[in-house]
């Protein structure tokens, strides 16, 4: 049976951050680039201090574009969301294209 990843979203620094780095295999957040750098290397100590490792928890940011990308993937950021909406006319599947072209630049 596989393993269920368990998610957690947040970057609260009292409550947030410490139960991802004793819970989670993936860590969400929406905060800018400084700021990622910064919590990122909390979680890591946070880690470390309940036994396990940083590199234990995946790092998941919301897409901005393939600039914004580029900076979270090289700071540690593996998996990227965005939420596609409904418009009069259908949905505009055209972030998504961006995001999978970016992706497929990747390898």
């Amino acid at each position: 049976m596989r393993k269920i990843p368990i998610l957690i979203g947040g970057s609260g620094v009292k409550r947030t951050l410490p139960a991802v780095a004793r819970h989670a295999d993936i860590w969400h957040t929406y905060i800018g680039l400084d700021k990622f750098h910064d919590a990122s290397a909390r979680l890591d100590d946070l880690a470390a201090a309940a036994g396990r490792t940083g590199t234990d928890i995946e790092r998941s940011v919301g897409w901005e574009d393939a600039n914004s990308a580029n900076a979270f993937h090289d700071a540690g950021a593996t998996t990227f969301t965005t939420e596609i909406h409904p418009t009069h006319e259908g949905y505009d599947f055209s972030v998504l294209n961006e995001m999978l072209a970016w992706r497929d630049a990747q390898q």
